[in-house]
C-alpha cells in the first residue's frame, strides 16, 4: 500500500495530518510518499503555475512532469 501526501501549501492542519501519517507508518509499515517534506516539491512562483491547479490540485503538467515521476519510482520500489 502506498499512501502519498501533497507537497506544501498553507493549511497547518494538513501539515499535522502529514505528522501524523509518519507516526502510524511507524506503527503499521506502509509506503509513504512524503511530498509536503520533499524540497523538490517546494516549488517556485512560476513552477506553482505550471504544476498546480489550486493549492491542493496538480494540474496535467503537475502529474505528469513532476508527481508522477516521482509516483512510479515508489511504486518500482514496492514491487521489488
Amino acid at each position: 500500500m502506498l499512501i502519498f501526501s501533497n507537497p506544501k501549501f498553507d493549511s497547518e492542519f494538513y501539515g499535522q495530518m502529514v505528522e501524523r501519517v509518519k507516526e502510524l507508518q511507524n506503527k503499521w509499515n506502509f509506503d509513504f510518499l512524503n511530498l509536503w517534506d520533499d524540497d523538490a516539491f517546494n516549488y517556485n512562483e512560476k513552477d506553482r503555475e505550471l504544476y498546480m491547479l489550486d493549492p491542493i490540485h496538480p494540474t496535467r503538467a503537475g502529474y505528469k512532469l513532476s508527481w508522477l515521476p516521482v509516483i512510479e519510482e515508489e511504486l518500482l520500489k514496492i514491487k521489488k
